[in-house]
């Protein structure tokens, strides 16, 4: 990693990240749902945004690789070694691409079914692997771990090792704790809870919209208790 890598690894570099995904809109308020976990949500993350700034997406993966070299070289580690990266598509593809770029580590992903009839075949993966190697699962977004859980599945059935997935921000609505009891430890560089408060102190929301995110996660907390 080169010294302006681990700038980023602290809470300076996710403050920036914060900022430039305010800045190209990934942040919308209001009342919002998205399948089966986010009901009447006050905030929806569009972190696919990232693709409309390159500088965004760099950063992104410079603060992912630092993520993850932090987590490797703690005492007690708390990632396994891995030989690829697995993208989610869509949002999660774009984010492994550069971090794939960023750190030297090839990349595989599921292709989504293109019309009806594929979804009878076996999951096709895109990428070189062999079975026995173990990947680390990339995604943009948690929320209650559907894709997660369906990619673990679906690279295990064809002899991939899975023990950690990456993800850039993570909702806190139950996907840390289902992942866990699936035997997937999540990472999230940036949480729900982190992210409001910076919000706020860079006065991006007013205080009623501040209350209305901590409610609302603090719901969704009390949901996987």
């Amino acid at each position: 990693m080169t010294s302006s890598k681990n700038e980023h690894a602290g809470t300076s570099g996710k403050d920036l990240l914060i900022e430039l995904l305010w800045k190209i809109g990934a942040f919308q308020f209001g009342e919002f749902s998205e399948g089966n976990t986010s009901k009447n949500s006050p905030i929806f993350i569009n972190t696919k945004q990232i693709i409309s700034s390159p500088n965004t997406l760099r950063t992104a993966g410079e603060l992912v690789a630092a993520e993850l070299e932090i987590l490797q070289t703690r005492r007690r580690q708390n990632l396994s070694d891995y030989h690829f990266l697995a993208g989610i598509p869509l949002g999660g593809l774009h984010l492994a691409t550069a971090l794939s770029l960023q750190i030297g580590k090839p990349l595989l992903y599921i292709r989504p079914p293109r019309i009806p009839s594929d979804l009878a075949e076996p999951p096709y993966l895109e990428g070189t692997y062999r079975p026995g190697q173990q990947a680390l699962v990339v995604d943009d977004l948690a929320t209650g771990g559907t894709s997660l859980r369906e990619t673990t599945i679906t690279l295990r059935s064809l002899g991939i090792k899975v023990s950690d997935a990456i993800v850039l921000i993570d909702r806190e609505e139950g996907a840390t704790k289902k992942m866990e009891e699936f035997g997937v430890r999540v990472h999230a560089l940036i949480t729900m809870s982190y992210l409001a408060r910076r919000l706020i102190e860079n006065e991006h929301i007013s205080q009623e919209t501040y209350e209305l995110l901590q409610t609302y996660s603090d719901m969704q907390k009390d949901k996987t208790l």
